[in-house]
């Protein structure tokens, strides 16, 4: 076996230019170029900075729908608790409505039964000829003329 050898190192070559002008300064199409290229960088700045105050003007509008829309909600809610709060007192006015009538039925039914135990006594009575029918009958219906 052969050790490996080392092959020389090759020189890099350069390439001379048969131009009349200095290597530091640039030519017109390298000029063009870079004015090119830098009207384009301007142009994608102004671009950006654009889009910038875009994006914050959306910021701006989205805040201010998020605002109005919370004013909206506590306006609603405010609303909702006053109407909750009617309701509550028309309904104790129903109920307070209720147990008037309650009660008028209840002397109502009383009076009735007052009238029909005075009815029943009277009647008692006749059966029983401690009364006379014309006695009965004024006391029955004595009342009501």
């Amino acid at each position: 076996m052969k050790a490996p050898s080392k092959s020389p190192a090759k020189k890099p070559t350069t390439k001379k230019t048969n131009s009349p002008k200095n290597d530091s300064s640039l030519s017109f199409s390298q000029a063009m170029e870079l004015t090119n290229t830098s009207v384009e960088a301007f142009k994608s700045y102004t671009d950006y900075k654009k889009e910038a105050e875009v994006t914050k003007r959306t910021q701006i509008d989205g805040q201010k729908e998020i605002l109005l829309g919370e004013q909206n909600l506590e306006k609603a809610r405010i609303e909702n608790s006053a109407r909750l709060v009617e309701l509550d007192i028309e309904s104790e006015k129903s109920l307070n409505n209720h147990e008037q009538a309650m009660k008028s039925l209840l002397l109502a039914e009383r009076e009735v039964d007052r009238k029909g135990s005075l009815q029943d006594r009277i009647m008692r009575q006749l059966e029983n000829e401690k009364i006379t029918a014309e006695q009965a009958a004024l006391l029955l219906y004595g009342e009501q003329e």
